[in-house]
């Protein structure tokens, strides 16, 4: 079976053990096969009566342990064996955001069928949903999707799936999210909605995928406030200015300090945004 699995850097680095100093002749023989990656010898101790649900020296359980690595056969024994699918890591993880982190889309797969609580939170409130729509994993959001995950959920900071996927400037996640019921007008907190993340990032595609699900383009910062077309304007992303206006965004009324989005493009030299507010009537002398 070909593994369907995008393992970064940082990935590989992590799954390489931080306690890879400790003899490993001092370690229980299944935590050392786990680690190692050695299925038979796993299936071997667990016939045996070991515990598939024991913890590393990290507090990892054995499950994440074999997630973390990537060792798919390992994870299949070990949940064969009886190992609890939703056993949580010292920061409050399971193993499905751990395979969410690494991207393996097989193991999210294993995991969902062997019922994995998909709307399971760390302790800073993070998803798996959240996790595989800020990395852009389109198969994995699928899958959460597919298997009831709240496209809605937020974390302790309010960032839900849809403002992690704008702040990544996927099209193709922001319309996987959407169509899933995620609301186009849901602010982190702050205020920013998905709208203004999306501009102040920069790719239309995003903009236009959210404006044509209803986004309020006027929405604005309670502290200062700012549009999605002033955060445009202001970065310099002429594209997604001309789809704000496009959509009616309002390009006279100022911000909190009297700023207007041809200020904030004309103080910062972005000279096509200029333009483009001066053919949709921007005056030079407001």
């Amino acid at each position: 079976m070909k593994r369907r699995i995008l393992l970064t850097a940082a990935a590989i680095v992590a799954a390489v053990p931080a306690f890879a100093q400790i003899d490993s002749m001092t370690l229980k023989p299944i935590v050392k096969a786990v680690r190692e990656g050695d299925e038979e010898k796993v299936r071997q101790l667990l016939l045996k009566g070991d515990n598939p649900n024991q913890t590393d020296t990290n507090g990892q359980p054995l499950l994440m342990v074999a997630v973390v690595a990537c060792h798919i056969a390992v994870v299949e024994a070990l949940l064969k064996g009886g190992s609890v699918v939703d056993a949580l890591d010292r920061e409050g993880y399971t193993s499905l955001l751990r395979a969410a982190e690494r991207s393996d889309v097989d193991i999210v797969d294993m995991l969902l069928k062997r019922h994995a609580k998909v709307s399971a939170q760390s302790r800073q409130g993070t998803t798996a949903l959240m996790i595989a729509s800020r990395l852009g994993n389109a198969e994995i959001v699928r899958l959460l999707l597919a298997a009831k995950a709240d496209p809605n959920a937020a974390n302790r900071y309010g960032l839900t799936p849809l403002s992690l996927a704008c702040t990544n400037g996927s099209s193709e996640m922001v319309t996987l999210l959407l169509g899933a019921g995620a609301d186009p007008n849901l602010a982190i907190r702050g205020g920013e909605t998905p709208l203004m993340t999306a501009a102040r990032t920069g790719r239309p595609g995003p903009v236009k995928a959210l404006l044509a699900q209803g986004a309020r383009v006027e929405d604005r910062l309670p502290l200062g406030g700012q549009t999605a077309l002033m955060w445009a304007a202001h970065e310099g992303h002429v594209d997604v200015v001309e789809a704000l206006l496009t959509a009616g965004a309002d390009f006279r009324s100022p911000v909190d300090t009297g700023f207007k989005p041809l200020l904030f493009a004309a103080r910062t030299g972005r000279t096509p945004v200029v333009r483009a507010l001066l053919r949709a009537g921007a005056d030079l002398n407001e």
